[in-house]
């Protein structure tokens, strides 16, 4: 127990010799650094002899100092002086100090003071080097730059201004500038003191890393399909949703704005539709947990988005990556100083296009005409009173003065130019000890029709700790509030469609309860008020969380284990008023959904290099996953007035109901990684994922993958060619699942079943499915082939790549035997294939004073049903009555199935007696539709009806132009899509020629009887100014038209200048003034022009299917914006 004092004490000791020591030379470097000055000529011709030989150094200086004015400063500590020497007499001080240290590593300096310090070489050679690190391009700093000494571990990181500062051993020490996506730079000291360096961009930097499941690496060693995109693909633009960023920038990935409305995630597809009952969405990651969608995430947190496109880089993620996997890693905190980011922006929306309905002047001359000639079809007069007609064929009196009417586009009334505008601040920073990043948003984003809305609050903490020197910790938290009003705005019976469809005569106040409607026209409440009045309000509010632990006991190897709980839970609350319900009386209802999922990952990660040429990287991994889903949905009606909408005013609930469910999820994982003489690059995975959705002889399945890739730039033979960067080969195979469908479709259920019990209706419980022991995964099996190309100093890159991809095991509803209580039962039956090519292209076609920068990529995807259920019958869908979709085996899913038309029946087509000579439908005049005998048996029926394509476009394809010079940037982006076709159902009310709605302009020009011989009592047309004349298209719309046939589809091609922005970086040297180190600002505008032939709002609309079996279907969907915005961007 003594011992301990003692020992105790005795290291202590030791400890403050140590420091002692230090200080010692802490005291040298000051002495030299406060003297350091040119050497005095003082005695500099002086001489000096010496009587005795074999002196110690020690004696030589203080012969020295007693004979001369010089005085020596050392520490014998850090020198040896008690070593012997021999000098020669008659020597300067120079020469006698030369011989003295000569094969010693000491050396000597002469103040002006004739002060000489004796001190180890490295002490009197290091000196302070400073300086500025700014873009080559752009002037500004650069923060974090790493400027490391050449061989060592010493260096320093620039601050916010770009500034950094570091003591350099020597003259010779070569000082290696680095900084993420720029060229590196290295200097040698010699005899400078400061070096301020411009650090140029890298064109394409192949040595980015890119993110994959579970790790990263080099994107010039990828040997998957994996497109990104970086954080400056997003900071710039005024938009609301992340699918925004990537529309028109990836090969391969379709980001589709089906709709218009404030805050509407884009629909994102990745190389086509695997499935045909499953989810077509991508599995989303942020941060290395799994999260439902992108919706209400902040773009400006973002650092890169990675798509991972093919199975040898999604079946990392098993049962869920067939669809595709998008990783979004988000932005953390740097080392240095702390660093404040500011940046807002202003805008103004503006519809892109409103539906080309009739003004009141033409529709009131078609109506007229429309009522005559009906009236004309039943053997009626025109000489008949209008008002002594049946009622179906009179016109309001009114309609033959249209001046007198109002004339309102209730399209335009109901739009609006709206703001959207947006707030984003940002601290980051960090030391030795971690990083902090702390963010905080806000969007407000009005709606182009009235009364609709969205706002959305982002907070986020990003943390790290180093917990000494092999652990470390971490800690996201991003919580999001967002609020919709969306008051019964788009689709079948919205205001939007109503507002199309409501005749421009009708007065802005007319038609609600309060106001009465007006004579004549058709009963569509007010879609202004309609809008007013309707509350239709959804919170969302999310919480998502992970928290991590690193443990890297070796350099070579790294555990991690990191947790994630996501909170979502969507409120909507719905309230339409009597006012404007067409009669009905006030009702609303109330929904509530709650999403818990929590997820726990370990893997250890071991990358070593092995005999120099061997990079070995292996990943073995463990994941477990679980889910609980409650929704709670409450409606009613009754209320006592319109002033309150909640619930619990209404005296008649008309529904109740609540549900539960719950899934889990366990993996286990691994990975190797291969990469030998930089030049042979080899991938394989493998994954074991258990789901609880899945029947219990199915719950597991393997999900493997390889790929290899080859170098070719590296080889001997291609060693002299200098202008090549990159040439690459690579080849993938893998397999992937979808598991994206109902919790509970393997199991029997119960359902809800009312009986009799002694004549009293009793509710019950029955079965209601038959489930499925061996249901499982959809299986996606994946072939690609792919050449990366880089040449001329990265300034020309082009990627390339083939797929083919083959989903078995799709999930069908068969029919089973009756006996069995249930007409069908949820099985793996299916096949569809998807193959595709895609290529990206992008080049620095000027990078001197002024620089253009050129990326481009364009996309194929070929999809066809391979089989489906017993006998691969055909699986027919209709909507509203009439077949409409089709998916049969050898064409695409979800196929356009209708009449095919073939222009009018003209004279022609009948006989002197008025009889068709070719095959019509029952019913059918002159001037309707003639209908195709497709199946030549001359007869018109439902048997004619065929394959009319699909919604899948021949090619995607995407342009931006980036143009620099000094600190203005100009970029110009085209987007496109190539064939396909749209589904317009909105033609139900506004395209078949009814007079009881208004309707698209052109049945203004219907083809018309010839009235040129006819008697007056026998002429409709009306006395009007409006030209009536047939424009060679539109039919009769008497008679029969069937629906639905091939005039209800369109091409979907169009081009749009997706976004034009144009921007300006003050230079560092007008910033300093205030202590700014960077200020942006730009003007920005999106979707500016779109050239089209759809006749709706948008030819990417698709709100009414459900995006496999039932695709590409407008039903008056919220139109997409033009927006022009103001932005500004400051870091200080």
């Amino acid at each position: 127990m003594k011992k301990k004092p003692l020992l105790y004490f005795l290291k202590a000791g030791n400890e403050l010799t140590k420091i002692l020591r230090i200080m010692r030379l802490i005291t040298i470097l000051m002495i030299i650094g406060i003297f350091q000055v040119n050497a005095s000529v003082y005695s500099q011709n002086e001489v000096f002899s010496f009587k005795e030989s074999g002196l110690t150094m020690r004696s030589v200086f203080k012969t020295i100092e007693k004979t001369s004015k010089f005085k020596f400063f050392f520490n014998d500590d850090l020198t040896n002086v008690d070593k012997r020497v021999e000098v020669a007499n008659n020597l300067k001080i120079n020469q006698v100090l030369d011989e003295v240290l000569a094969g010693t590593d000491l050396s000597y300096k002469i103040l002006e003071n004739n002060l000489v310090i004796i001190s180890p070489s490295v002490l009197l050679q290091q000196k302070k080097i400073t300086g500025v690190i700014t873009d080559a391009t752009t002037g500004q700093p650069l923060i974090g730059v790493s400027v490391k000494i050449q061989g060592t571990t010493k260096g320093a990181v620039t601050d916010i201004n770009g500034k950094y500062t570091l003591d350099v051993p020597g003259p010779k020490a070569v000082l290696v500038y680095t900084y993420m996506g720029y060229l590196s730079e290295t200097m040698t000291v010699s005899s400078m003191t400061s070096f301020d360096i411009q650090l140029k961009a890298d064109v394409k930097k192949l040595d980015e890393v890119v993110v994959i499941g579970y790790g990263s690496v080099k994107k010039k060693n990828i040997t998957g399909a994996i497109s990104n995109i970086k954080a400056d693909a997003l900071e710039n633009r005024a938009i609301a949703s992340v699918g925004e960023a990537l529309a028109g920038q990836l090969a391969g990935v379709q980001a589709q704005q089906i709709s218009g409305k404030p805050g509407q995630e884009l629909t994102i597809k990745i190389r086509g539709t695997n499935t045909i009952s499953a989810s077509i969405n991508p599995l989303y990651i942020v941060d290395g947990i799994p999260v439902s969608d992108m919706k209400d995430l902040n773009q400006n947190d973002i650092a890169s988005i990675e798509v991972l496109k093919d199975a040898s880089s999604a079946s990392i993620y098993g049962a869920r990556g067939a669809e595709g996997v998008v990783i979004i890693t988000t932005k953390q905190g740097k080392a240095g100083k702390t660093v404040f980011d500011f940046s807002m922006n202003y805008g103004i929306q503006q519809v892109d296009k409103i539906v080309d309905v009739m003004n009141t002047k033409q529709q009131a001359a078609y109506t007229i005409w429309n009522r005559n000639e009906g009236y004309l079809l039943t053997g009626g007069k025109m000489t008949t009173a209008n008002s002594a007609r049946p009622s179906t064929y009179q016109y309001p009196a009114s309609l033959l003065d249209p001046s007198t009417l109002p004339d309102n586009n209730w399209q335009k009334i109901i739009f609006r130019d709206a703001p959207m505008k947006s707030y984003q601040f940002t601290a980051s920073g960090g030391s030795n000890l971690g990083t902090y990043l702390v963010s905080g948003s806000y969007l407000q984003q009005d709606g182009i029709v009235r009364y609709t809305g969205y706002n959305r609050v982002n907070l986020r903490l990003n943390t790290t700790l180093n917990a000494g020197k092999f652990v470390k910790f971490g800690m996201n938290i991003a919580p999001s509030f967002s609020e919709e009003h969306n008051p019964d705005d788009e689709s079948k019976e919205s205001a939007l469609h109503h507002a199309t469809a409501l005749q421009p005569w009708v007065a802005i106040n007319s038609n609600t309860q309060n106001w009465g409607y007006t004579a004549g026209a058709f009963g569509y409440p007010n879609p202004l008020e309609r809008l007013a009045e309707v509350h239709d309000q959804t919170n969302t509010n999310k919480i998502l969380t992970n928290v991590f632990a690193e443990f890297t006991p070796l350099k070579e190897l790294t555990f991690r284990s990191q947790y994630g709980y996501n909170v979502r839970q969507s409120r909507w609350a719905y309230f339409k008023p009597i006012n404007v319900n067409q009669g009905n009386a006030s009702n609303g209802s109330s929904n509530v959904q709650d999403w818990y999922d929590w997820s726990f990952q370990n893997t250890l990660t071991f990358q070593k290099v092995f005999f120099k040429d061997f990079d070995l990287n292996l990943l073995a991994g463990q994941s477990i996953e679980g889910s609980h889903y409650n929704n709670i949905s409450t409606a009613a009606t009754g209320y006592p007035n319109d002033l309150i909408y909640t619930l619990n005013v209404a005296s008649k609930p008309t529904q109740s109901y609540t549900a539960e469910s719950a899934t889990s999820l366990a993996s286990f994982f691994g990975r190797m990684q291969l990469n030998a003489f930089d030049k042979y690059l080899f991938t394989a995975s493998l994954r074991r994922d258990g789901s609880s959705k899945f029947g219990p002889n199915t719950k597991w399945g393997m999900f493997p993958s390889g790929s290899i890739g080859w170098k070719v730039s590296s080889e001997n033979f291609l060693k002299d060619a200098k202008w090549l960067s990159l040439l690459k080969v690579r080849a993938a195979y893998g397999k992937t699942g979808n598991n994206s469908i109902g919790d509970y479709a393997s199991v029997p259920l119960l359902g809800i079943a009312n009986y009799n019990l002694n004549g009293a209706i009793v509710s019950g419980l029955a079965p209601s499915s038959n489930g499925n022991p061996n249901l499982s995964w959809e299986t996606t099996l994946t072939k690609d082939l792919g050449v990366d190309f880089s040449a001329f100093n990265n300034r020309v890159q082009a990627n390339i790549d083939y797929y083919d991809n083959t989903t078995k095991d799709l999930l069908l509803n068969v029919p089973v035997p009756y006996m069995s209580g249930f007409s069908s039962e949820l099985r793996n039956i299916g096949k569809v294939e998807n193959k595709g090519w895609e290529f990206e292209l992008t080049t620095k076609n000027l990078d001197k004073v002024i620089e253009w920068t050129t990326s481009f990529n364009i996309s194929t995807n070929r999809n066809k049903v391979l089989q489906l259920g017993p006998g691969n019958a055909p699986m027919i869908m209709g909507t509203w009555g009439p077949d409409a979709y089709i998916t049969e085996v050898g064409q695409p899913v979800g196929s356009f199935y209708m009449y095919k038309t073939d222009g009018l029946l003209l004279d022609k087509d009948f006989d002197a007696t008025g009889k068709a000579i070719v095959p019509i439908m029952a019913g059918q005049l002159k001037g309707n539709f003639k209908i195709v005998d497709v199946n030549k048996d001359g007869v018109i029926n439902a048997k004619d009806e065929c394959l009319q394509g699909s919604a899948f476009p021949d090619f995607t394809w995407g342009i931006t132009n980036t143009f620099k010079y000094k600190g203005f940037d100009f970029s110009i982006m085209i987007q496109g899509s190539q064939g396909g076709k749209i589904f317009y159902l909105g033609k139900r009310q506004l395209d078949n020629g009814t007079a009881l709605t208004n309707q698209l302009t052109r049945w203004v020009h219907c083809w018309k009887p010839d009235y040129t011989s006819v008697s007056a009592d026998k002429n409709p047309m009306p006395a009007t100014t409006v030209d009536m004349s047939w424009d060679g298209v539109t039919p009769y719309p008497y008679g029969v038209n069937p629906s639905y046939n091939s005039t209800w589809l369109y091409d979907a091609s169009f081009v749009r200048i997706k976004n034009i922005t144009l921007g300006y970086d003050f230079p560092q040297s007008m910033l300093k003034r205030f202590y700014f180190s960077k200020l942006r600002i730009f003007i920005t505008a999106d979707n500016v022009k779109t050239w089209n032939h759809y006749p709706g709002s948008s030819p990417e609309a698709d709100t009414y299917g459900n995006n496999t079996t039932t695709p590409g279907t407008d039903y008056s969907t919220y139109p997409i914006s033009k927006k022009i915005s103001f932005g500004i961007n400051l870091t200080f």
